[in-house]
């Protein structure tokens, strides 16, 4: 009876551990499956809005420059057949491949008028007499449309001017994948759904945010049909299996004899450490040598923690780890990701955020970096007008003072063998200005920056960047140099002394004329207790043209050390610290 019983439950462990892994395996290899379709489907998608992005920025450009065309300028004024001829002898307006043009003429208080499309078959433009951005679909495809006002040079009390330009996306290889994956997704928000792709028998709906047209408030949504996995008849089997197993030890349980469980093997409880992605619990190794503190932020394609940096005799160092999300790792966001670690790596000075470290475990990429306690100039700004303060004038000309170092020197950095590396910020904006509780202000996040070396170059027309602190030629996708990160200063400037968000996109120009640019009221109005000279300082920094501005970002330094000179005091790192913990509490 004694064998029998240890037969029984030598085939029991048996049964049940097959059916378990079984079951478990099939469970493993769907969920795998379903998450592998997942990601390559976002990563479509991913690839898809970033086409779009990239054709609403085209078509912005290209309408922002047909716009200022002396002919169209004449030509909204006049009559259809009078366009159509002047505009058959300029050859600057001919459309390009997969471009509409159409020129509308407003009357004041009426509809607006189609004077022109070129060309003639084109989609027509979906405007309804105001500038603004809208994504269409057309087909498989889609139409992204952006429309910008033209000034007349006649009859301005009469009539104003409307260009759209429309460019056609081709969403046929998006389909494609996603149809090979057989997901499906509609993407809505626009005049009508359009639907890629085709789902199988799915298993989960997601829906997110694919995309936001250039100043709408309604974003454009995917919602992902995710297909079921295959698990190839293992849980089938696995539950076979186990029901035999359920079976024997029901048969135990009737004889009234249990067998003692086993206690675990030290190899049972072992727990492989994770990678670091959304929802990771702190804690965990990376590389065995950063600690996980606790998550900093994230962002679309990474994210930051702080970490602890461990080595011997009991060693640790605050820093900053920002980590690429995995399914980044073999696209043209690692390029970007590598030349931020190399270049930032290269510019030794205190007004720069430092780079201790780049590596990789498995297919996950970090980098560490110092850590800076306390805030960055955009929340600076926001906690000052939920208390209804204001910026005085030595802390925020400290802080325009330090940031601006910190940019030439990256403008100033060379290689090993002191070749200039030709480095422009091109984001520079309040959240990439950090301000620490000790007083130090530091420039970060270089993700965009340009460079002549870097290993991933920018495509020439391609605009990287935040369009409301953007130069407006880095903006149209022209050649740019240091000097646009002189126009970003000049607007992270403002704000903080104005205490409110400005917006110098290329449409207020548009809109309002390039004479008075960038048509935001003198600080001096805002704030008299700010001095006078400071407007012409700002008013220089965001000059329209380059050359109009200062040459580089150490003699827009120098011009607001000027200021405080002429004040009777100096910039004072302990000072900013002081008044950041009177405010802080």
């Amino acid at each position: 009876m004694g064998r029998g019983l240890l037969l029984s439950a030598l085939v029991l462990g048996a049964t049940l551990t097959l059916g378990t892994g079984l079951f478990l395996l099939g469970h493993h290899q769907m969920a795998q499956e379903e998450r592998r379709a997942e990601v390559e489907a976002r990563r479509v998608l991913a690839d898809l809005a970033r086409d779009l992005s990239a054709a609403f920025q085209a078509a912005e450009g290209r309408a922002a420059g047909l716009a200022l065309s002396q002919t169209l300028r004449s030509a909204v004024a006049t009559d259809q057949r009078t366009v159509a001829d002047m505009v058959a002898r300029d050859f600057t307006l001919v459309p390009r491949p997969d471009e509409t043009m159409e020129l509308f003429q407003v009357p004041r208080g009426g509809s607006p008028l189609s004077l022109l499309r070129q060309p003639p078959d084109g989609p027509p433009a979906p405007t309804g007499g105001v500038p603004g951005s809208v994504l269409s679909p057309a087909g498989n495809d889609f139409l992204v449309t952006v429309s910008v006002l033209v000034d007349p040079l006649y009859r301005k009390d009469e009539v104003t001017g409307l260009l759209a330009v429309t460019l056609r996306v081709d969403a046929q290889r998006a389909a494609e994948r996603l149809g090979a994956l057989q997901v499906g997704a509609k993407i809505i928000g626009m005049s009508a759904p359009l639907v890629l792709g085709r789902a199988g028998s799915h298993r989960r709906v997601l829906e997110f945010e694919l995309l936001r047209p250039p100043g709408s408030i309604r974003p454009v949504t995917a919602i992902l049909t995710i297909p079921r996995g295959h698990d190839g008849g293992l849980r089938l089997a696995g539950g076979a299996a186990a029901g035999l197993g359920l079976l024997v030890a029901a048969w135990l349980l009737r004889s009234g004899r249990r067998s003692p469980p086993s206690p675990p093997r030290p190899t049972d409880l072992a727990i492989s450490p994770t990678l670091p992605h959304a929802g990771t619990a702190p804690g965990g190794l990376i590389a065995g040598k950063y600690r996980l503190v606790r998550p900093l932020g994230a962002g679309g394609m990474s994210e930051v923690f702080l970490a602890q940096a461990v080595g011997e005799a009991r060693f640790e160092k605050t820093v900053a780890l920002k980590v690429l999300r995995p399914n980044f790792a073999s696209t043209a966001v690692l390029e970007h990701f590598l030349d931020e670690a190399r270049l930032q790596a290269k510019i030794s000075h205190p007004n720069v955020v430092q780079i201790y470290d780049l590596g990789r475990e498995q297919q996950t990429y970090f980098i560490a970096m110092e850590y800076v306690e306390g805030l960055d100039a955009s929340a600076l700004i926001e906690q000052l007008r939920a208390l209804g303060q204001t910026i005085p004038l030595r802390q925020a000309l400290t802080i325009g003072m330090m940031a601006c170092e910190g940019l030439h020197a990256a403008h100033e950095a060379t290689d090993g063998d002191g070749r200039p590396l030709g480095l422009i910020h091109r984001d520079v904006k309040p959240s990439n200005i950090l301000i620490g509780h000790n007083g130090a202000v530091k420039v970060a996040d270089f993700g965009i920056a340009k460079a002549d070396q870097q290993a991933h170059l920018t495509i020439p027309g391609q605009v990287k960047g935040t369009l409301a602190y953007m130069a407006p030629e880095q903006r149209s996708g022209q050649p740019v140099d240091r000097r646009v990160d002189v126009f970003g200063m000049g607007a992270v400037l403002y704000e903080l002394c104005a205490g409110e968000l400005i917006n110098l996109e290329l449409g207020r120009m548009l809109a309002l004329g390039l004479a008075g640019w960038p048509h935001l009221p003198p600080l001096s109005q805002r704030r008299p207790d700010l001095p006078r000279e400071l407007d012409a300082i700002l008013w220089r920094a965001l000059a329209y043209a380059p050359q109009d501005r200062y040459p580089d970002c150490r003699a827009l330094g120098a011009a607001l050390e000027e200021v405080l000179v002429r004040t009777g005091t100096t910039p004072s790192s302990s000072a900013l610290a002081e008044w950041l913990r009177g405010l802080v509490g």
